[in-house]
């Protein structure tokens, strides 16, 4: 993971003149490259890569550990007529007591705000898998974030959350 950040990070300062013959590439700090579209989107891809990574322990925090279960991702096409968007799940944790986890993976640097607006991608996207799969299982929403969920008139929507600290623990066994 460091060689990631590494390489992807010494590409973006080398994209920079360099003033007065110095090493230095011309920006304030290096700070200053976090706020790049790429870091973002990099950081939400390694992110979701990590927690992947980390099922186990996903489990585990949800209190899930000892119940068998299948863990899979899942997209389907739009399908007009029966009202459903295209849609793709990261991860659905479909469990043998009769919940699947559909757990969203959201990279934020401080807690995560659910807005109205992704509120009802959530809700879209819960509503086109029940439809698309016909399951009869109950469909819990659980977001994993690195700091958290921030409470706020929107975060009920998700019945579980999972931060960083959770995917890193390491079983004692």
């Amino acid at each position: 993971m460091y060689l990631s950040i590494y390489n992807r990070y010494s590409v973006v300062a080398s994209q920079f003149p360099v003033k007065d013959n110095t090493a230095l590439p011309d920006f304030p700090n290096f700070y200053g490259v976090f706020r790049y579209c790429e870091h973002r989107a990099w950081s939400g891809f390694a992110f979701e890569r990590v927690c992947l990574q980390h099922i186990a322990q996903i489990k585990e925090a949800l209190g899930i550990s000892g119940v068998l279960s299948n863990v899979y991702s899942w997209r389907t096409e739009a399908d007009e007529d029966k009202g459903i968007d295209k849609t793709q799940i990261d991860l659905l944790i479909d469990r043998n007591d009769g919940v699947i986890n559909l757990c969203e993976m959201k990279f934020s640097e401080q807690e995560y705000a659910i807005t109205e607006d992704e509120e009802m991608k959530l809700r879209r996207r819960r509503g086109n898998f029940i439809e698309a799969t016909q399951t009869k299982k109950a469909v819990h929403i659980t977001l994993v974030t690195p700091h958290g969920l921030k409470k706020n008139s929107h975060s009920s929507i998700a019945q579980n959350e999972i931060n960083l600290r959770d995917c890193l623990k390491i079983s004692a066994k």
